[in-house]
């Protein structure tokens, strides 16, 4: 597929771009550039690089549904209810002090969740 009909039809798609998603609102072919304009940034791309960027930088978003890839963790965890993880835990430790061992293991990999998920933020603050 030529690169001019490549980049029209990017217009209107989403993309994962250095780590964030982009929403392409228009292409303009300069001439020795290619100019991206989408939602988040203005990406300027020479002519001779353009192609293969596109096509290995550019990675299209399934079903237009803007997911940060960079937060990968933190959608993991979201999905959990850790909360309810925890308050059993308790329940289990009045229930059976001899529990404390297990509940103590859980809770050490809830922290280490968090705090992976505490890490993937602040990277994602430096962008």
């Amino acid at each position: 597929m030529l690169l001019k009909n490549r980049i029209q039809m990017m217009i209107g798609n989403i993309y994962m771009y250095r780590g964030n998603n982009h929403k392409v609102i228009t292409t303009r072919i300069m001439d020795d550039k290619i100019l991206i304009s989408t939602d988040k940034d203005l990406i300027s791309l020479d002519e001779d690089e353009a192609e293969r960027i596109i096509m290995e930088e550019f990675l299209p978003v399934s079903n237009g549904k803007a997911i940060d890839h960079n937060l990968v963790v933190y959608e993991q965890v979201k999905k959990l209810d850790l909360a309810a993880v925890l308050m059993d835990n308790i329940e289990k430790i009045k229930a059976d002090p001899g529990y404390v061992r297990q509940a103590a293991a859980i809770n050490s990999t809830v922290k280490t969740l968090l705090y992976a998920v505490n890490t993937e933020l602040m990277v994602k603050k430096l962008r």
